[in-house]
């Protein structure tokens, strides 16, 4: 058999760290990508907030973030924010629930308008629930605790956001 002669092809050797490396920045890239969008104002955090918006905030610290709409009653009012509005509700002078009809906002790519076929397969592995009122009453939705989905029609019409939201919501 003929012996080959390899000594003058060129032989490339990729260190061993290299592909972790790589891997880790691109971990590194993705983590940065969803805090700036989170810090941008784009989407729902279950129990923190919607938008630009935390709760916890003062009355100050929202409109530092927020402009206020005009007409609004005492302990709540509609924030103007990119995409639309935001309905902030006070306790003891700190935001306590934050709701929207926005279809910008999305948690889980969830979010206003969402067609209720494809909200159980996209929430359910993640500890949602479903609940369903009386005849009478066509509200329902999804819940965990600190977010809900209110549904009407089949599809999504507000995401409301609270710490206060440990059990299923009563109708």
């Amino acid at each position: 058999m003929p012996r080959r002669d390899f000594s003058s092809a060129r032989a490339t050797v990729v260190p061993r760290w290299r592909p972790a490396l790589a891997a880790s920045i691109t971990l590194a890239a993705l983590a940065i990508a969803a805090s700036a969008a989170a810090a941008g104002g784009g989407g729902i955090l279950p129990g923190r907030g919607i938008g630009p918006l935390r709760l916890g905030m003062t009355r100050s610290q929202v409109l530092h973030r927020a402009k206020q709409a005009p007409g609004c009653g005492c302990g709540q009012f509609q924030a103007l924010v990119p995409g639309g509005t935001i309905d902030v509700v006070f306790r003891r002078g700190r935001v306590s629930r934050l709701a929207t009809d926005s279809p910008r906002y999305r948690f889980l790519g969830v979010g206003v308008g969402s067609y209720g076929s494809v909200v159980p397969s996209r929430l359910g592995p993640h500890g949602f629930r479903y609940f369903s009122c009386r005849a009478g009453n066509p509200y329902n939705g999804f819940w965990r605790p600190g977010i809900l989905f209110e549904m009407l029609g089949g599809r999504v019409r507000g995401v409301e956001v609270a710490r206060g939201l440990a059990a299923a919501p009563r109708c």
